[in-house]
């Protein structure tokens, strides 16, 4: 009996000794086989022109962040290890009402929408980047004006301006 048992974990050994082999060799033909992405002329010039870009380059303007629903965002002085739940944002967030928490969402989610839409509009001809664009008054005014003409967006905006979620 202690010779089967021997002869079984030695087949089991050698099956899994199989498996890695032929999983390694899947593995390594994945790996070899790629995507190649192909930079025009001009792009390669304009990159170089306009020089390189920062981490902070691309953060979000000051306006954004005052239009974001506060229990969306994270306040550093609470998120110390050790704060009480009932003093986060996220307890705040529980204590809503789920018509409430729904609202904000929703208002998130056009925040958004709107925000990359527009930066986007105003990027496609090329002649500017996000980073030229992020602090303009051209896209905050263009953000702003899609919530005043969409009734329901409109609406998510006063309801977040009742609730003392974002600070305009």
């Amino acid at each position: 009996m202690n010779v089967t048992t021997a002869t079984s974990a030695q087949n089991v050994s050698s099956t899994y000794n199989r498996q890695q082999k032929t999983s390694t060799e899947s593995a390594a033909t994945t790996t070899t086989q790629g995507d190649s992405v192909t930079i025009s002329d001009e792009a390669r010039a304009k990159s170089i022109e306009q020089g390189p870009h920062s981490l902070e380059d691309y953060r979000l303007p000051d306006w954004y962040a005052d239009m974001l629903p506060l229990t969306k965002t994270i306040d550093l002085s609470q998120q110390q290890i050790g704060t009480p739940y009932r003093e986060t944002q996220a307890y705040a967030f529980s204590q809503l009402s789920q018509q409430d928490q729904q609202s904000i969402h929703d208002y998130s989610g056009k925040l958004s929408t709107f925000f990359h839409d527009e930066v986007a509009r105003l990027t496609e001809d090329g002649s500017a980047d996000y980073v030229q664009i992020r602090d303009s008054e051209e896209l905050q005014q263009a953000v702003m004006a899609r919530f005043e003409s969409d009734s329901s967006a409109n609406a998510l905006l006063e309801r977040m301006q009742e609730l003392g979620q974002i600070t305009l």
